[in-house]
């Protein structure tokens, strides 16, 4: 039996932290999919595309560590989704955390799993055999907190910092997959039959037309995240995410490719 119902998915961009100028984004809501998603979905399935991507949004259901969980967007899209006999694959972090929570402190791994499963409960409702990705991205992610303003607030703050920028990153990095770890096996006390997919970003780097010395190179990201970590338990779907960088300045320094629109996503 096919995992995915459709060979070509669709995706609805979903990031929803707050930005290195500490504007919250909410991109399942500002993209304007949130109040179209039935006319999404519908243009999906005449195309013949039954499988797509989206965000829950952790930020988004919880703004605050103190808040209480709601799920209600997440109830309306798999609402239409059902109607249209469309697959989710639900993301459950895109980045986002609510307030009160860091991707530097250990506590991150036990507030995670306790959103994991909260998500699933709900998730069950409309699928009891989902494909479910628990964190976007953890390479893109653990080096965007510990190298680059991307994300508040970790702005600046390891800026020059060189080799203690990458322990940290790889700290990160660790921290997130132990909370992926605790996560599945939270979401499988709800959903026995749940699959999970893991994505890691395929990154290509490109030299100023001006500046070749910089050099170009691809390379895979986050063996960490799809590799020993998990093993053949757990990483039974991996999935690429093509990103393109342009250098900019000094070696080292990025422009990212327009991050929630980059090639091959």
């Amino acid at each position: 039996m096919n995992t995915y119902k459709s060979f070509w998915m669709g995706g609805f961009e979903g990031a929803d932290h707050v930005n290195g100028r500490q504007q919250p984004l909410d991109m399942v809501r500002d993209s304007g999919h949130l109040r179209q998603v039935d006319r999404h979905y519908g243009k999906l399935r005449r195309l013949g595309i039954q499988t797509v991507r989206e965000s829950v949004g952790w930020r988004s259901v919880k703004p605050t560590v103190s808040s209480s969980y709601d799920f209600t967007r997440l109830r309306l899209r798999a609402a239409v989704a059902t109607r249209y006999e469309i697959q989710i694959i639900w993301t459950l972090m895109h980045y986002g955390t609510p307030d009160g929570v860091s991707l530097l402190d250990d506590s991150f791994i036990d507030h995670f799993a306790e959103y994991a499963r909260e998500a699933a409960l709900v998730i069950k409702d409309y699928d009891e055999k989902p494909v479910i990705n628990l964190i976007n991205e953890i390479s893109f992610l653990a080096w965007a907190v510990s190298q680059t303003d991307y994300m508040w607030p970790y702005q600046g703050r390891y800026e020059g910092a060189g080799g203690e920028s990458a322990r940290l990153g790889y700290q990160v990095k660790c921290r997130l997959v132990k909370a992926v770890l605790k996560g599945l096996e939270k979401v499988r006390e709800v959903l026995p039959n749940a699959r999970f997919l893991h994505v890691e970003p395929l990154l290509h780097v490109v030299a100023p037309a001006d500046r070749p010395e910089q050099g170009s190179h691809r390379r895979a990201a986050g063996p960490v995240a799809v590799g020993r970590a998990w093993g053949p338990r757990w990483a039974r779907t991996i999935g690429i995410a093509a990103e393109r960088c342009q250098r900019q300045g000094p070696v080292g320094a990025l422009r990212h490719g327009d991050k929630g629109g980059s090639t091959g996503r």
